[in-house]
């Protein structure tokens, strides 16, 4: 305990008392809850809560002892201390786990679920904050935010303790939460802005939307192209783990310092660190070094999240709370299982996926936090934030209850619906995911949208650094003049009163040296896609008189579209960057003319980096394997890879089949990196929808051991064997039906029932009266009615088994 007036000694002793304390609490109730086989997060927070209420006696204890002075348990501006670093290190492991290459395989239900869920959870929040509770509407947009996302640690505890965690709707279910965090991030971005405006308006909206996006391009852009070569380096050279945590840290703590003087949250910063971070082979060990920390951190951020929960007043709202928690439990379930099935899910899959999307967690609380410290706690928002609190824990509690009956529900359904309309699911289901894997396969292997994604990019880039610098010009003049003035030591060249003068002007100047290689860049990319589409064009009206016009014109014709737009973007950012300098125009021009002479003298070096730069950012997005990053072992070989090169035969089983199905760096430990085609088409980082053609010269990237494997992959007629096999078992999965009384199985040895030779599926577990049958079941076990079996396979197969042990309505 310490002394409240004792002011200054905040920093010496109340900071780690608090931190004593907090630990002290959590390590309490951890082992408790773990007894008890309860959530720890809700121990967390009801620690937190129980020492604000003996806090409060605090004062009672010193008149009552008659002490000179108050005593009180914790000091609040410590808590806030503690709060930001849990945040920070609970976001940065988060992002530590975002895995793009795995969003992209998921991305035809992820994408649609998490932005449908997204929007529909924003818009019913919205709705209940202004119309039943009668709150403004930026306290509505902040309940929308808090409701909107759910909890990727506490979903992934729920999933495990289940055994599901490696299934095809987990997967989905996981992808679905780390979208939704990103899209919370920024939300909670543009929301600070209009929190501190105080109102809502769409000026203040566009502005904050797009210095998001300068902030969002310039941290992952620039850390993605140079942090994880950076970190790999230092590995392969220092080989010391503490060393890259340290430098790792200093990043994560310093990119969130910054999002934070912008006026974004920690975890913006944290969160995009982390991802960056997870792109390198070292992220592993960077994962694994933080264990602990997030550990200790998150803890620490769920009491401090108890800390300022006020029981009375969550007494007085908890029929607001069950309003909400009923909105979170009906929207989030119906949103997710529809648009799961929209895209593609099963039936059974869909509503799986969205019974466990229907909870609350860690995002809640940090939206309701952000709120009331950026409003000095004013009404509605410490109401909100009991009704986040209290919604939190009522579906934290409810979600590993319901979540492992789901399934048998879905079963149920399934079995007592009308025949014709769950054979209608079915079709439908099998339709629409093969349909979206013909789309995504057929856009993927068009070089001509590749090109038109790399313009787009580019232009986002470009606009992004003009504007950014605008704001790093504004937000940051202040802060500049105070630090010229307060150095005696400088030149004059560099005081206050030059640096007044001339600080808008090198601000902008360094924005149009960055953006003049990106004009240049969106100049060839628009030349490649004219190009590209001209001949698309002439192969489809090949033999036609009129074709080589017909190419001609549409080559020239999407240039002329594409540059117009390009230099458009670019004069208006330089109108947009110096319409405070007036007379001084003539020389902004003329400084603009040296940085392209400049330019051009340097264009072949500078190309070669912007071609690098394009190669890493498509090698992030299209490798071709979905397995983690490669851990980094501590040799130097196991680093250093070498490209061979190697010509496809035309017997090879391998010609014609898709990267996708193929699986080659599976088979082999081997990438592909380019192919030139026989009519001189070369492609740079092909793509999972691209194929082997007989005669192709493909650049390989691996070690000898590799290059052999590929020899003696690629020498093989038939790969059939090799794909299919690799397909079934990354199809693999277990599910658990339950033996109904009138099903045909019921009361049979699994050696009458032939369950593996009919369906292909095993009997991995045999559940009965809530105790497992043996360690693994044998042919002499019976099936009784009310069993709960586990059974291992592939979709197909489990559809299969479903059929078999039915109940035979013909019967």
């Amino acid at each position: 305990m310490f002394l409240s007036s004792d002011v200054a000694k905040i920093s010496q002793i109340s900071l780690v008392g608090n931190l004593a304390i907090v630990m002290l609490a959590a390590g309490i109730v951890a082992a408790l809850f773990h007894w008890r086989g309860w959530p720890k997060v809700i121990g967390y927070i009801c620690a937190g809560a129980l020492l604000t209420k003996l806090n409060e006696f605090m004062p009672w204890i010193t008149e009552t002892l008659h002490l000179d002075r108050e005593f009180r348990l914790f000091d609040q501006s410590s808590i806030d201390v503690l709060s930001s670093i849990g945040i920070i290190v609970l976001m940065f492991t988060l992002g530590l786990e975002l895995n793009v290459r795995k969003l992209k395989r998921l991305g035809g239900t992820v994408f649609p679920t998490a932005t449908w869920d997204f929007l529909v959870m924003i818009l019913l929040g919205f709705l209940v904050g202004r119309y039943c509770f009668g709150w403004g509407v930026v306290p509505s947009l902040f309940l929308g935010a808090v409701i909107c996302d759910s909890s990727t640690t506490l979903l992934a505890k729920s999933l495990e303790d289940m055994g599901c965690s490696k299934t095809k709707f987990a997967a989905v279910i996981f992808g679905t939460t780390v979208t939704e965090d990103v899209m919370t991030i920024g939300l909670m971005a543009i929301l600070t802005g209009l929190a501190l405006s105080g109102k809502f308006q769409a000026g203040e909206l566009l502005r904050q939307l797009s210095l998001l996006g300068a902030f969002l391009v310039g941290v992952l852009i620039f850390g993605l192209l140079f942090l994880p070569k950076f970190l790999d380096k230092m590995i392969a050279r220092l080989k010391d783990d503490e060393t890259v945590l340290m430098i790792v840290l200093g990043i994560c703590f310093g990119i969130s310092l910054i999002a934070e003087w912008n006026n974004f949250s920690l975890a913006l910063g944290a969160f995009l660190v982390g991802a960056v971070v997870a792109e390198s082979r070292v992220w592993k060990r960077v994962f694994d070094q933080t264990s602990g920390l997030r550990t200790m951190f998150s803890a620490v951020f769920f009491v401090t999240i108890g800390l300022k929960v006020n029981l009375v007043q969550m007494w007085d709202n908890k029929w607001a709370i069950l309003l909400v928690t009923i909105v979170v439990l009906v929207g989030k379930t119906v949103n997710c299982a529809t648009m799961s099935f929209i895209t593609g899910q099963t039936f059974r899959e869909s509503i799986l996926i969205g019974v466990g999307l229907a909870q609350l967690g860690d995002f809640a609380y940090l939206v309701a936090l952000l709120g009331m410290r950026l409003t000095g706690g004013t009404e509605p928002y410490p109401e909100m934030y009991q009704i986040a609190v209290g919604v939190s824990v009522i579906t934290t509690l409810l979600n590993p209850v319901v979540l492992p009956k789901t399934g048998d529900f879905a079963d149920w359904l399934l079995r007592h619906m009308p025949k014709q309309v769950s054979e209608g699911l079915a079709q439908y289901s099998e339709w629409s995911s093969r349909t979206g894997q013909e789309l995504s396969e057929r856009h993927k292997g068009s070089r001509a949208l590749r090109l038109f994604v790399y313009f787009m990019l580019n232009l986002v880039v470009l606009a992004a650094i003009v504007f950014g610098f605008h704001e790093l010009c504004k937000s940051h003049a202040k802060a500049l003049m105070i630090a010229q003035e307060n150095i005696e030591s400088l030149p004059r060249l560099l005081k206050f009163d030059w640096v007044r003068a001339h600080y808008k002007l090198l601000y902008r100047l360094v924005a149009n040296m960055l953006a003049i290689p990106l004009v240049l860049n969106g100049y060839r990319l628009a030349k490649a896609m004219g190009g590209e589409l001209s001949e698309a064009l002439g192969a489809k009206y090949s033999g036609v008189s009129w074709q080589g016009k017909m190419k001609a014109l549409v080559k020239t014709s999407v240039r002329l579209i594409f540059w117009t737009i390009l230099l458009f973007v670019y004069i208006v950012s330089n109108i947009f960057l110096f319409s405070d300098y007036g007379g001084k125009m003539l020389f902004v021009v003329l400084i603009i003319i040296v940085l392209v002479v400049i330019y051009l003298l340097v264009r072949r070096r500078l190309h070669s980096y912007v071609l690098d730069a394009r190669d890493t950012l498509s090698a992030v997005l299209n490798r071709e394997d979905d397995e983690e990053p490669e851990e980094v072992t501590d040799t130097l070989a196991s680093v250093v890879k070498h490209k061979f090169e190697l010509i496809i035969p035309e017997k090879s089983g391998a010609v014609g089949v898709t990267f996708g199905r193929l699986r080659l760096r599976n088979h082999t430990g081997a990438s592909v990196v380019k192919i030139v085609r026989e009519d001189g088409e070369v492609l740079e980082n092909p793509g999972s929808a691209d194929a082997f053609h007989a005669g192709d010269l493909v650049t390989f990237l691996g070690d000898d051991a590799a290059e052999a494997k590929v020899n003696e992959f690629l020498s093989h007629e038939d790969v059939s064997s090799f794909t299919a096999t690799l397909t079934m078992l990354m199809e693999l999965h277990v599910e658990k039906m339950k033996i109904e009384p009138d099903s045909p199985v019921a009361g049979h040895r699994l050696a009458d029932l032939r369950l593996r030779n009919k369906t292909g599926a095993t009997v991995v577990q045999i559940v009965r009266s809530g105790r497992p049958i043996g360690a693994v079941p044998g042919p002499e076990d019976v099936l009784l009615e009310g069993d709960l079996v586990s059974f291992l396979g592939t979709n197909e197969q489990m559809r299969a088994v479903r059929e078999m042990i039915a109940v035979d309505v013909d019967a």
